[in-house]
C-alpha cells in the first residue's frame, strides 16, 4: 500500500511558495512556507507499517527521500531557505504485539539536506510513558521560527510544553515552564516569538501568551479575564491576531485580539434573540478527596429560582501520555446529593480511590431547579 498525504510546498493546490501559509492533508495548523524557488514539494509516502518524506522536483520530474528507513515519518516543514527539510520520526509497525502493557511511543526530530536526501538526528526523546509523541498538539507545534530555530512540544515533564532547538543541534530550551499545558501554537508574523493559548495562570479557561523562540525572557500573557480564546492566527503586521473566542454566556464567535482589547468580529451574525441574559457564568469550586487529589468543579446558580438538589459529574481521564487520546475512564458518574453536603459528598472520594494510578480527575457541578 502507498498513500501520499501532507503535503507542503508549492503549486500542489494546497500552498504557494512564497505567498504565506497553508494547510495541506493531515495537518492541523502547522504547515510552512515552501521553498523561495516554487518548484518543489515535500510529502508523506505511506507504506505498509512505515512511511517517508519526499521532495517532488517539478523540473526534474523526479522524487528524492529523506533519510529514508523502516520508521515512520511524518510532519515535513520546510527551511526558510529552502535547503533542508525537519521532521518527526516514529519506529515503524511492529505486527502481533500483546495489548498490554502500555508501551511508551518515543520519537525524535530529523533534518535532511533537500538537495541530497542525507539526514541527521536532531533530537529525540526519551523512553518513559511521558516521553512518548504528544500526537494532539505536534502536528500544530512543529515549526521552523527565524534563524532557523526549530519550535516543538513534548510531554516529557508531565505537561505538554514548547521547546525550542537551534538547526545545527545542542540542548532543546523549554520556552513554557510551569503547571499547565499549552494547546493551539502559532508563529508571529516575524517568526520570533511564539503566540500560543494554554491555562496558564487560569486553570478553567484558555488565554493567550507570547514568549520569545530562544526562551531567554518568561512568557508575557496577551489576555485575561473571565474571556476563553484559542485558535490564534497574527495578522501579517503583527498589530493583531484573530482567533475564536467565546464567554459564559456568549458563543464561540471569531475576534481580533489588539493592544486595545478584544472586539468581536461580524457581531450581526450573533442572532438577536440568543439568550445570552439567561445564561450564568459558573463558580469555581474546588475540593479535595480522602486521598488529597485536588478537584475543580464549577457551580452554576441563578437568583431568580429555587434549588433543592445538585447534581455531580466526575468524569476521568488516563493521565499516561502514551494511552489513546486521554479517553474518559469511567465516562460520566452523575449522583443527585443535597446541595448542603456537595464539598463532603463520600461518594466522591470513593471514585478517586477507584481510578486506575496516574489519572486525572475533572469535576462538575450543576443544580437542577425544585
Amino acid at each position: 500500500m502507498v498513500r501520499e498525504k501532507e503535503v507542503v510546498g508549492s503549486q500542489c493546490g494546497w500552498q504557494t511558495a512564497g505567498q504565506g501559509t497553508g494547510v495541506g492533508p493531515g495537518s492541523r495548523g502547522g504547515a510552512q512556507n515552501g521553498p523561495p524557488d516554487g518548484k518543489h514539494i515535500a510529502f508523506v509516502s505511506e507504506r505498509e507499517g512505515h512511511s517517508f518524506i519526499a521532495i517532488y522536483d517539478f523540473d526534474g520530474e523526479s522524487i528524492r527521500y529523506m533519510a529514508p528507513s523502516v520508521d515512520k515519518d511524518s510532519m515535513p516543514r520546510w527551511s526558510p531557505d529552502g535547503k533542508w527539510i525537519v521532521f518527526v520520526r516514529v519506529a515503524g509497525t511492529e505486527q502481533k504485539l500483546p495489548l498490554i502493557p502500555v508501551r511508551p511511543k518515543p520519537w525524535s526530530l530529523w533534518i535532511a539536506d533537500a538537495a541530497t536526501g542525507s539526514g541527521r538526528l536532531l533530537w529525540s526523546s526519551g523512553e518513559k510513558p511521558e516521553d512518548s509523541l504528544p500526537e494532539l498538539s505536534e502536528d500544530g507545534s512543529l515549526n521552523v521560527a527565524a534563524d532557523g530555530r526549530l519550535i516543538f512540544s513534548s510531554e516529557q515533564d508531565g505537561r505538554n510544553h514548547l521547546y525550542s532547538i537551534a538547526a545545527s543541534g545542542g540542548t532543546a530550551a523549554q520556552l513554557t515552564p510551569g503547571d499547565f499545558d499549552v494547546e493551539d501554537v502559532t508563529l508571529s508574523a516575524d517568526k520570533t516569538s511564539i503566540i500560543y493559548s494554554s491555562n496558564q495562570d487560569d486553570v478553567d479557561r484558555r488565554h493567550f501568551w507570547t514568549v520569545g523562540i530562544s526562551g531567554s525572557s518568561p512568557p508575557q500573557a496577551l489576555t485575561t479575564g473571565e474571556t476563553m480564546e484559542w485558535s490564534p492566527v497574527q495578522t501579517g503586521d503583527g498589530r493583531s491576531i484573530l482567533c475564536l473566542g467565546s464567554t459564559a454566556t456568549s458563543p464561540a464567535m471569531p475576534y481580533q485580539v489588539s493592544a486595545q482589547g478584544r472586539e468581536m468580529i461580524a457581531r450581526q451574525a450573533l442572532p438577536s434573540d440568543f439568550p445570552s441574559a439567561a445564561l450564568v457564568t459558573p463558580k469555581q469550586v474546588i475540593f479535595k478527596s480522602d486521598d488529597g487529589l485536588t478537584l475543580h468543579g464549577q457551580l452554576f446558580s441563578a437568583s431568580q429560582r429555587q434549588w433543592q438538589d445538585s447534581r455531580i459529574s466526575v468524569h476521568a481521564w488516563r493521565a499516561d501520555p502514551a494511552d489513546d487520546a486521554g479517553l474518559p475512564l469511567h465516562g460520566l458518574l452523575p449522583q443527585c446529593i443535597r446541595r448542603e453536603s456537595v464539598p463532603r459528598q463520600p461518594w466522591i472520594c470513593r471514585v478517586v480511590r477507584e481510578l486506575p494510578p496516574r489519572s486525572y480527575v475533572r469535576a462538575s457541578l450543576s443544580r437542577s431547579p425544585q
